[in-house]
């Protein structure tokens, strides 16, 4: 039997500190890791999962799972980190 390819996921995280130049404002600092598997402590603390091998969401804190939002969570990922899906060689 073929060995069975790794899911390759994204893992979008924001993470609130408040700011060093002003006490009373908060900054949001946000992470993209692409990754093969997730970890307990990444999936809890992640805002959203992308699984890009089979094309779903599969955690998305900020709103649903279905096609549409796939798209345009691959479609800000793309814009927002471009070096990061050159590497895997992702395209969309």
């Amino acid at each position: 039997m073929p060995k069975k390819e790794k899911d390759t996921l994204v893992v979008l995280t924001h993470r609130y500190q408040r700011s060093k130049q002003h006490k009373d404002k908060w900054e949001v600092h946000e992470t993209c890791d692409v990754v093969d598997r997730v970890k307990t402590n990444m999936y809890t603390s992640a805002t959203c999962i992308v699984n890009i091998t089979q094309k779903k969401v599969e955690k998305n804190r900020a709103g649903g799972k279905g096609d549409a939002d796939y798209d345009n969570l691959i479609k800000y990922l793309l814009d927002t980190y471009p070096d990061q899906f050159k590497q895997i060689g992702f395209n969309g």
